[in-house]
């Protein structure tokens, strides 16, 4: 894979062996934890692997927002000037990342 590609970021991922595995898809992503995060960072933040290399994509950062009308706790990324949402469904064991728009990135928590 050409590393300068956008990544589609974007579906449904169940997790397998501590990864993210797209489904229907071939893209793996990892949530890593930093040991000593600095203050202006979360503890968290996403990798892909990419040509058999782990390579950063996002930190996470921890927001709650309406999906389907119910308060989801989840994480707000960015990834190359796009916003995504990555929330965990338990009924089905699914986690997802949706596109969002621009303004929900504004505030650090909000």
């Amino acid at each position: 894979m050409n590393s300068t590609k956008l990544l589609t970021l974007e579906g449904n991922y169940k997790l397998s062996d501590n990864k993210l595995k797209k489904i229907n898809g071939r893209l793996h992503l990892q949530v890593v934890t930093r040991d000593n995060p600095p203050p202006n960072k979360p503890p968290h933040y996403l990798q892909a692997y990419i040509g058999g290399e782990l390579k950063y994509i996002s930190s996470l950062y921890p927001k709650k927002e309406r999906i389907r009308g119910k308060l989801t706790t989840g994480c707000k990324l960015d990834y190359n000037g796009y916003y995504y949402f990555l929330y965990f469904i338990s009924e089905s064991e699914v986690i997802i990342i949706k596109q969002c728009e621009k303004g929900f990135y504004s505030g650090k928590n909000s």
